[in-house]
C-alpha cells in the first residue's frame, strides 16, 4: 500500500508560512470609554467581503440605528510603542517591523532563546466594539513554528508559562510583558478585560489559526489531519488522533471540478478556528489581510453573541430587584439585542460552508442555547416587573383608601354640624339632595341589570 497524500506532502507542510489572530474578549461601559480616542488613533473598518449577506454586513454599519457594532483598525505600532515604554536602552525604530519578538518558557534563560523558533511578528490589530458593552481585540501575528503560537496560549491551564523578549540592534535581549503593554493600550481606549483573573489576556482568547501551503489536496483527510494539529497548536506533520476533541466540525471549499482538488479546509472548535490553505505564492501577509476581511466579521458576531449573553446574565445577578428603572433599561437592551443583535446561520451567507462554519461556532459554543436562555430571563424580568407594580400599586390603592375613608368621616361630621346650626333651607337642600343621589344610584343599578 501506498503513502498517504498527507504522508507524501510532508516536506511541503513542514515549510508552511503560519499566522494567527488571538482574540481577546473586552468590555467597557458608556462612562468609561473614550471614544474620541478611538475615532482619533483608530480606522474605522467598513466591512465588504462577499462572504456575508448585505443585511448582514449593515449590523456593522454606524449609520445604520440598530447597527450592532463598529469595526476598526489600528497600528500595530502603537502596541510596539507600549512595549517600548516599559523597556530600557531600545531604540523604537528598530522595532517597527516587529520581527524580533521571542516567547519562551518561563523557566528559560534569554541565552536559551532560538530566535528562529522562538521568534513572532506583531502584524495587525482590529477592534470590534458592540452596543451591549462588549468588544474584541484580534491581535494579528505571524510566527515560524505553532510550538511558538503554543506558548503563548497556554491552552488548558490557568496560568501563564510565557516570557516574552525583544532584542536590541546590539543582540541583546530584553525581557518585557505583552499583558501589561495590551492593557496599557486598551485602557486609552477604556478598555477592559472581561474576564479579570488576573492570569494572562491570552488564556480566555480565541485563536483564528492561518496555514499557507504551496500544493493543493486531493483528499480530504489531508485537510482533517493538518487543521487538527493547527488546534492543537502542534506541528502540523504530526499524524495523531484524538477521540476527546468531541466538539471539532469540519468545513471545506468547493472541490474544483477541473483540478479535482480542493483550496482550503477548517476545523471548527469552541475556542479555535484552523485554516490551511493552499496558494503557489505562499504569500501568508495577503492570506491573513484575506482572512481579516472575510473571516473576522463573523467570528466577532459568534464571540459578540455569546459574551453579551454572559454580561446580561452578569449584570442580571449585581441589579437590585426593586431598582425599577435600571431592570427597564436592561430588560430593553435584551430585547433589543434578541432582535436585532442575532443572526440564525440561514442568514448569515449565499455561501453554505460559510453559513456551516457560524453554525458550528454557534454550536460548539452553546451560543443558541444562552440566546433562548435571554428570552427565559426577560420572562423572569416581565414577571418581577408586574409583581413590583401590583404591590406598588395595591400599597398606594390602599392609602388612597384610607385617606378616602377620613374624607368621609369628615364629611360626615362637616354635615352635622351644619345640620345641627342649619336653617330650614339648609335641612331641605341636604335632604333633597341625599334623595337625588339615591335616585341615581338606584338608576345606574337598574341600568346596569338590564344590560
Amino acid at each position: 500500500m501506498g503513502l498517504s497524500e498527507f504522508e507524501e506532502m510532508k516536506p511541503i507542510i513542514e515549510n508552511a508560512a503560519l499566522g494567527s489572530y488571538l482574540i481577546l474578549p473586552l468590555r467597557f461601559s458608556e462612562n468609561t470609554l473614550d471614544i474620541n480616542w478611538i475615532q482619533k488613533n483608530c480606522e474605522f473598518k467598513n466591512i465588504t467581503t462577499m462572504d456575508l449577506n448585505e443585511q448582514i454586513k449593515t449590523m456593522f454599519d454606524p449609520q445604520n440605528p440598530v447597527h450592532a457594532g463598529v469595526c476598526y483598525t489600528l497600528s500595530p505600532e502603537y502596541l510596539i510603542q507600549e512595549i517600548d515604554s516599559s523597556l530600557s536602552d531600545i531604540s523604537p525604530a528598530t522595532n517597527k517591523s516587529g520581527s524580533d519578538f521571542a516567547v519562551i518558557h518561563k523557566e528559560k534563560q534569554p541565552s536559551e532563546i532560538d530566535w528562529n523558533k522562538n521568534q513572532f511578528q506583531i502584524t495587525s490589530l482590529h477592534l470590534a466594539i458592540f452596543q451591549t458593552e462588549t468588544a474584541f481585540l484580534a491581535l494579528g501575528i505571524q510566527h515560524s513554528t505553532m510550538e511558538t503560537l503554543l506558548q503563548i496560549r497556554n491552552p488548558g491551564y490557568a496560568n501563564s508559562i510565557s516570557k516574552y523578549y525583544y532584542k536590541d540592534t546590539d543582540g541583546t535581549a530584553h525581557e518585557f510583558s505583552l499583558d501589561s503593554a495590551l492593557l496599557s493600550l486598551l485602557g486609552k481606549a477604556g478598555l477592559q478585560p472581561f474576564f479579570q483573573s488576573g492570569t494572562s489576556l491570552f488564556l480566555e482568547a480565541f485563536t483564528y489559526n492561518i496555514a499557507v501551503i504551496s500544493k493543493r489536496f486531493h483528499e480530504l483527510e489531508s485537510i482533517r489531519q493538518i487543521t487538527f494539529n493547527q488546534h492543537r497548536m502542534t506541528p502540523l506533520t504530526l499524524s495523531i488522533t484524538d477521540e476527546s476533541e468531541a466538539d471539532l466540525h469540519y468545513v471545506y471549499a468547493v472541490k474544483d471540478q477541473i483540478q479535482r482538488t480542493y483550496r482550503w479546509g477548517t476545523c471548527v472548535s469552541s475556542q479555535t478556528l484552523s485554516y490551511i490553505v493552499a496558494d503557489p505564492d505562499m504569500n501568508i501577509t495577503q492570506e491573513m489581510k484575506t482572512q481579516a476581511e472575510d473571516g473576522l466579521p463573523l467570528v466577532f458576531l459568534a464571540l459578540y453573541e455569546k459574551y453579551t449573553c454572559l454580561h446580561f446574565t452578569e449584570l442580571l445577578s449585581t441589579i437590585e430587584k426593586k431598582q425599577m428603572f435600571r431592570l427597564r433599561n436592561l430588560k430593553k437592551k435584551m430585547l433589543e439585542f434578541k432582535a436585532f443583535g442575532t443572526v440564525h446561520p440561514a442568514n448569515i451567507s449565499r455561501w453554505h460552508n460559510v453559513k456551516m462554519i457560524y453554525q458550528y461556532l454557534l454550536e460548539t459554543n452553546g451560543i443558541t442555547e444562552a440566546i433562548d436562555d435571554i428570552d427565559i430571563k426577560i420572562s423572569i424580568l416581565s414577571e418581577h416587573q408586574h409583581a413590583i407594580e401590583a404591590h406598588r400599586n395595591d400599597t398606594i390603592m390602599g392609602l388612597i383608601t384610607i385617606f378616602g375613608v377620613v374624607s368621609i368621616l369628615a364629611s360626615v361630621l362637616s354635615i352635622i354640624q351644619i345640620l345641627n346650626s342649619g336653617h330650614l333651607l339648609e335641612w331641605i337642600v341636604t335632604i333633597l339632595t341625599s334623595i337625588g343621589m339615591l335616585l341615581i344610584a338606584w338608576i345606574a343599578y337598574l341600568w346596569d341589570r338590564r344590560h
